[in-house]
């Protein structure tokens, strides 16, 4: 299994990427599937939240639980927040920040259906990383 990196934002304090996964065979970047569906559905939230990454790029995570946090409960994932979207991702050696999948925000926790997906991308991303199957794009 092959699996991949896609480059969001680069800065001088991180690289932010979106995670490429294998569905039925075929690549799937869940990340950059959200960002499409939600500059159509919530381009202003958007907008926001593409701000957000390019502060991060240049300046690392924000140190304002508003907008970026560690998830309790969780193997070392944190989220990206806007006022109604929320971007799972976790960090990898040096400044690296490895984007998983984003959800619209319903409810003030976030569910744990997706922290467990985020945790399976994160361990299928090592995984692939270990055994060198793991390519940037």
């Amino acid at each position: 299994m092959n699996l991949a990196t896609k480059h969001i934002r680069k800065g001088r304090s991180a690289i932010i990427r979106a995670f490429a996964d294998e569905h039925d065979g075929r690549k799937r970047c869940r990340t950059l599937e959200f960002v499409k569906e939600m500059g159509r559905q919530l381009p202003d939230e958007l907008t926001k939240l593409a701000r957000l990454w390019d502060d991060t790029a240049q300046n690392g995570p924000p140190k304002n639980n508003e907008k970026f946090k560690p998830l309790k409960g969780s193997d070392g994932i944190y989220e990206f927040k806007t006022s109604k979207l929320r971007m799972l991702c976790f960090k990898d050696e040096g400044s690296y920040i490895i984007c998983t999948h984003g959800f619209v925000k319903k409810s003030q926790k976030t569910p744990k259906k997706e922290i467990a997906t985020a945790e399976r991308l994160k361990k299928d991303y090592f995984y692939a990383k270990e055994k060198g199957h793991l390519t940037h794009e």
